[in-house]
């Protein structure tokens, strides 16, 4: 496994509660992240990591994994650094990970692809 697309998924929200739950255009947000890194075609591996084992019913074929993340690491003190070294820790043999937001359902898959082509050179 050497590219990998991960999409953070907190349980919590301050703004908007459980926005990361709610459906956008029959999907939830994760769904969508999720979709469009698997279009892009160029990740081995895409993985979502939440806090909470709801979204582990996300994975839907051999190339999706779910990657459970502790408390500490999903909370308000967490940082995005501390995250990153989390993923780093667990797939030591990767590549390239790409960090894709779940908060973006607007973002086209095109640009996912992009930037992970990018990554990659």
């Amino acid at each position: 496994m050497k590219k990998i697309a991960v999409i953070p998924v907190r349980s919590g929200s301050k703004r908007l509660p459980k926005k990361n739950y709610k459906p956008f255009n029959s999907r939830n947000l994760a769904e969508i992240a999720r979709d469009k890194c698997l279009a892009a075609g160029i990740f081995d591996k895409v993985v979502i990591s939440s806090d909470d084992l709801f979204f582990e019913k996300l994975v839907n074929c051999s190339q999706v994994q779910f990657l459970k993340r502790t408390e500490d690491l999903a909370g308000d003190e967490a940082t995005t650094d501390k995250v990153v070294d989390f993923f780093f820790k667990e797939f030591s043999s990767c590549e390239s990970i790409l960090w894709v937001n779940s908060v973006s359902p607007l973002q086209p898959m095109q640009d996912i692809k992009n930037c992970g082509l990018r990554l990659n050179k």
